[in-house]
């Protein structure tokens, strides 16, 4: 009980910052589809550690390692026109990862909740504005 109200603890201090900052909240699918992945090529090069199968239809799925993918479809769907830039999306979502030993954690485990943040930019000048703001974002928390 410990341990989650930490947890939570954590996630509202993450989200009150990302609250004041205007950046908006998405809950994305821990189950995709591995098509996603084959459309940008990143399939072959996560394929040690992407955790893959296939449903009781035939169909490629995926544990999500990340959520670049699936952000860029959501984006492609709901964004129609660039008045409705710059928009920055963030998750803190369970991801998973087969890896042998962890990159930037304390324990190996192929499950671990992360959060990040997207943005969709007009320009090279917007991005660097909202990788300014992001930076400042992240270490106010």
């Amino acid at each position: 009980p410990l341990g989650l109200k930490v947890l939570r603890k954590i996630e509202n201090i993450i989200r009150a910052r990302m609250d004041e900052a205007g950046v908006l909240e998405l809950l994305m699918s821990v189950l995709q589809p591995l098509d996603i992945w084959q459309q940008t090529g990143r399939d072959k090069i996560m394929a040690s550690v992407m955790i893959t199968f296939k449903d009781r239809k035939g169909r490629q799925l995926c544990l999500g390692p990340t959520h670049e993918e699936e952000i860029t479809e959501i984006a492609k769907i709901y964004i129609f026109s660039y008045r409705q830039l710059p928009l920055i999306l963030y998750q803190i979502q369970t991801k998973f990862r087969d890896e042998a030993r962890p990159r930037f954690g304390l324990l190996r485990s192929c499950e671990f909740i992360m959060q990040d943040a997207y943005s969709f930019d007009l320009d090279e000048a917007g991005l660097n504005i909202n990788y300014d703001k992001m930076l400042a974002v992240y270490k106010h928390i």
